[in-house]
């Protein structure tokens, strides 16, 4: 018997590892400073996008470049394309259909989108990694 109690006590040991989780508290990124739609555009180097040409002059030093904006989204392009405003301007985001959680969001709604620049196809879109829903009306 006191041969077989290593033998169960290991698998036991394992399986208290397999479910063990990050204990602690969450990063608040809620304060972090965010920019202007216009101050995208700026910091991307480009007004209006025309598509790979302006990803070969300016897109690689804007690739990636995080941003994090608040305001509204106005309309659907696609499945993942929205019309983002904030009182500065407008721009392509992209948000996965998973981001929203189940959530609603209305053109009345204020958002903070966290995510980086990205060209592509269809030229400067702001690539979403999460949002939140800051007021709802």
């Amino acid at each position: 018997m006191k041969k077989l109690l290593p033998l169960i006590a290991i698998p036991v040991l394992f399986a208290v590892k397999a479910n063990a989780a990050f204990v602690g508290t969450q990063a608040d990124y809620s304060g972090m400073p965010h920019s202007t739609v216009a101050q995208f555009k700026s910091e991307t180097d480009i007004g209006e996008s025309s598509g790979l040409f302006d990803f070969v002059i300016t897109g690689v030093k804007a690739d990636e470049k995080e941003f994090v904006l608040q305001g509204n989204l106005q309309s659907q392009i696609n499945a993942d394309s929205y019309i983002f405003a904030d009182d500065t301007g407008t721009i392509v985001v992209d948000i996965n259909a998973n981001l929203f959680n189940g959530r609603d969001v209305t053109p009345q709604d204020t958002i903070m989108v966290y995510g980086e620049a990205e060209y592509g196809d269809m030229g400067l879109t702001f690539d979403v990694d999460r949002f939140r829903v800051v007021k709802v009306k």
